[in-house]
């Protein structure tokens, strides 16, 4: 999902909704950040958040928390308990709703600044 975002993003990652507002990469950052954090809390020694805010870095980012995501996920279902999440469905729905918000945020932006998004790809986003 977030990959798809990326691609509508690239060749446009300065672009903003208004003056001074976040980057499109910088929102980009940041929904790495956040997701990286959380996990960073739940797994100290860990490191998910590649150097960095290119968009290289933020793909590699989201790529490893991801995977760290679908594993806490995983561990949720068997029932195991996980130090720092009470309930895993309340968490990942967090992020969900957390990265939906900013998808958003980016499509709007793109669209103010008259960038073209093929209709494919617009409901590409709603498929999971």
């Amino acid at each position: 999902m977030n990959l798809l975002v990326i691609r509508m993003v690239e060749g446009n990652e300065e672009l903003s909704p208004r003056p001074r507002a976040r980057t499109l990469v910088k929102v980009l950052h940041h929904m790495a950040k956040v997701r990286t954090q959380w996990l960073s809390a739940i797994k100290p020694r860990q490191d998910y958040m590649a150097p960095g805010d290119t968009m290289t870095s933020i793909v590699e980012s989201l790529e490893s928390s991801g995977t760290a995501i679908q594993n806490l996920i995983n561990l949720g279902n068997e029932g195991t308990k996980i130090t720092g999440i009470k309930n895993i469905l309340m968490f990942v729905s967090y992020l969900v709703s957390h990265e939906s918000h900013h998808r958003g945020q980016i499509m709007l932006t793109l669209k103010l600044n008259g960038v073209k998004i093929d209709k494919k790809d617009q409901f590409a986003l709603w498929k999971w």
